[in-house]
């Protein structure tokens, strides 16, 4: 079982230097496995931008022309109308499913969708500066505009390389014997690093090594993707929420990453074959090397010739 728990309790683990330890007593021991692996996942990945639009009355929605596109709408689809953050003479029209609207219904005033006679659902307030703010943080945090270097709407396989969306991550966890006692995982360091440069652009990953979040192949399918991912619609997006998706649809996150932290510490012991003592409470650091940069790690490697030499 995994039990969640306070941030302070890792700062203090991720103080320790790597050899730290601490002996137990067996009752300390045997309280301390009674209370399961302990986890704490911390750092926001993504943060919207701001955007200065004001609330318009209902008058001069009603009368804004839009061109709505000529497209078959899915039967839980609807088109959904916001400024653009990039030119608030200019409004969006994109395709979003009922769902997410539903979701964002349930967050902002009821004043902030206005349904026209055409039937698309123009946002208004607070709703609209929330869906254009992270359109916003989408096309030039991320660089989905930038990356789309033949401009055809879509991140290929090559253009997505260019994708702002990698960030530093540490992981610690504390061990009794051949028993975890607790995980933290949190973002240290850089966020919006090159996908080329992170571990996932050339290995398989998981909850524990990935160095980006899941993402979408055009702007606007991450948009309706990041306003999924932010649960409480704050304008922030968690290393939390967004490890969601590499859970199994049966298992919940904080229990999945110690179920993973485990495996990873008994492959430890299989292929390294460490000194294990059941009453001593050591850490373990199996944070994922720092993203560099190609400029970057020229620099390293020319660095280390010259040290060589």
């Amino acid at each position: 079982m995994a039990v969640h728990v306070d941030p302070e309790r890792f700062k203090h683990i991720a103080s320790r230097p790597l050899e730290g330890s601490q002996y137990l007593q067996p009752k300390e021991r045997e309280a301390l496995l009674e209370d399961g692996i302990k986890t704490q996942i911390q750092g926001d990945v993504y943060i919207q931008e701001g955007v200065d639009f004001k609330p318009q009355s209902e008058g001069t929605l009603r009368a804004e022309r839009l061109n709505k596109p000529k497209m078959q709408l899915g039967k839980n689809e609807l088109f959904v109308a916001f400024r653009n953050p990039d030119n608030d003479e200019e409004t969006l029209v994109i395709v979003m499913d009922k769902e997410t609207l539903n979701e964002l219904q349930s967050q902002f005033s009821k004043k902030d969708f206005f349904e026209r006679e055409d039937g698309i659902v123009r946002l208004n307030g607070e709703s609209e500066r929330y869906v254009a703010g992270w359109l916003k943080e989408i096309n030039h945090n991320r660089g989905y505009v930038k990356a789309d270097t033949n401009k055809d709407g879509l991140i290929d396989e090559n253009e997505e390389k260019s994708l702002n969306i990698g960030f530093d991550r540490k992981s610690v966890y504390e061990y009794l014997g051949e028993d975890v006692t607790s995980v933290g995982t949190s973002l240290q360091g850089r966020r919006y690093q090159a996908y080329g440069d992170t571990f996932n652009a050339n290995n398989s990953v998981d909850i524990v090594t990935t160095q980006a979040l899941k993402f979408k192949s055009s702007a606007y399918a991450e948009l309706l993707h990041t306003i999924k991912m932010d649960d409480n619609k704050d304008g922030k997006v968690t290393l939390e929420e967004g490890l969601k998706e590499f859970v199994p649809k049966n298992k919940e996150t904080h229990e999945y990453l110690a179920q993973k932290i485990r495996q990873a510490h008994l492959e430890w012991i299989h292929l390294k074959d460490p000194v294990l003592e059941p009453n001593r409470l050591a850490y373990r650091d199996i944070s994922m090397p720092e993203i560099l940069s190609k400029e970057e790690r020229e620099k390293e490697l020319q660095k280390m010739i010259m040290q060589q030499g």
